[in-house]
């Protein structure tokens, strides 16, 4: 048999992708690729908690959770793709399902595509990489990618299937929409 005529399965068992993440640091598999998840610098980090800490209220609609990865399952315990947002957001309808559907879910990744994902544009950011991360999640089936760009003060709402719009002043409000009624930050706070 030829490798044309045997099918190469791209991932890896859940339990090798966390050691392997424990021991060598979080990493992404992308279309049969690895890749390392790179540090954070400080701006980042400043806009993600500020970012996180005006969730916070919200925490009994759902859950938020910073630099945790989400698994895309092709079997039981297999993973064929992992993503590892800068923020993701999941309802708690959702979530309280994934939990009982899933063994040890505290000791795991979460294996559900998040309801909202966020990105923090790096220093090292190529705009190409950015904006296929974001058509990737949305093929993974996440709602909505909000896109923080530090360095112009900016954030892109990109809904799937929907007009992406972009927020740039100050005073614009980002607001969570029908996922997270009541929810809304400045700019101004956001970037502060």
């Amino acid at each position: 048999m030829t490798t044309t005529d045997a099918q190469i399965e791209i991932g890896m068992p859940l339990e090798e992708y966390i050691e392997r993440s424990e021991r060598e640091g979080l990493f992404e598999i992308i279309d049969g690729r690895e890749i390392i998840v790179s540090p954070v610098v400080r701006k980042h980090n400043r806009v993600g908690k500020r970012l996180l800490f005006a969730l916070e209220p919200f925490k009994n609609e759902g859950e938020v959770m910073y630099d945790t990865p989400y698994i895309l399952e092709a079997k039981r315990n297999w993973v064929k793709g992992a993503r590892v947002p800068d923020l993701m957001y999941y309802t708690a309808e959702r979530l309280a399902a994934h939990d009982a559907s899933v063994a040890d879910y505290d000791d795991k990744p979460v294996i559900l595509v998040p309801d909202l994902t966020v990105e923090i544009i790096s220093p090292t950011d190529k705009r190409k990489h950015v904006l296929a991360k974001v058509r990737m999640y949305h093929d993974d089936g996440v709602g909505v990618v909000w896109l923080i760009d530090t360095d112009y003060g900016s954030v892109t709402v990109m809904p799937r299937g929907d007009k992406a719009v972009l927020l740039h002043n100050p005073a614009d409000l980002l607001s969570g929409g029908d996922l997270l009624p009541g929810f809304s930050v400045t700019l101004a706070e956001l970037f502060a």
